[in-house]
């Protein structure tokens, strides 16, 4: 037996070609409950999910101990929290080119998501954090496609529209940037199959 999401669930390595796909991130990424996605929708295939915690931006310590477990990891999706923007860009484009070069030199396949957006009400509390937020995103979409990197569009799942990028209100809790279990099951849960069979070869 293997650890492969510490103290929650461990992970005997199958010999029939199981993916191992695991999420980092930070508390909405743990409300998600990403590793019960497979049971929650009934998934008839090989992949197993997990969750690692990072309540930070930087993602280095987290992805080291990642590459160096004994599972053989197919893919470790990095996803960023509302709540550390807005922030220096540039500098966040710099972390991810390095992440995702190191996930990549160990064959392990990176995927990207976008940032979760916060509602109106939010964006007018915290002056910044959506702008900062969108352009975060959008240089995440632009650096995946010039690199041939799979993206899970969280942004694009739970926006009011492509015009109206805020976070919808139906699924915001009070806060304006945590996302209410609706969200998950109904937006969320259901793109991530897609994402990750294509990322990974995978068929569903």
């Amino acid at each position: 037996m293997l650890l492969y999401k510490p103290l929650k669930i461990s992970v005997t390595p199958r010999e029939n070609g199981s993916k191992y796909i695991v999420l980092v991130g930070a508390s909405v990424g743990k409300a998600w409950e990403f590793e019960k996605i497979p049971n929650r929708l009934s998934w008839k295939n090989d992949i197993v999910l997990g969750y690692r915690a990072k309540y930070d931006f930087d993602k280095i310590n987290k992805i080291h101990s990642l590459v160096a477990l004994p599972v053989s990891l197919s893919g470790v999706i990095i996803k960023e929290c509302a709540a550390y923007f807005p922030r220096d860009i540039e500098q966040s484009k710099k972390l991810i080119k390095e992440w995702t070069a190191l996930l990549a030199s160990h064959q392990i396949t990176p995927i990207l998501a976008t940032v979760v957006p916060v509602t109106k009400e939010h964006d007018a509390k915290h002056p910044g954090r959506l702008i900062s937020i969108l352009e975060f995103n959008d240089f995440i979409r632009e650096f995946a496609s010039q690199k041939g990197i799979l993206i899970l569009d969280l942004e694009k799942a739970i926006r009011i529209s492509d015009m109206d990028r805020h976070l919808k209100n139906e699924y915001a809790e009070p806060d304006g940037l945590h996302l209410v279990r609706k969200a998950y099951d109904e937006a969320l849960d259901g793109i991530v199959l897609p994402a990750i069979t294509s990322a990974i070869n995978t068929d569903p």
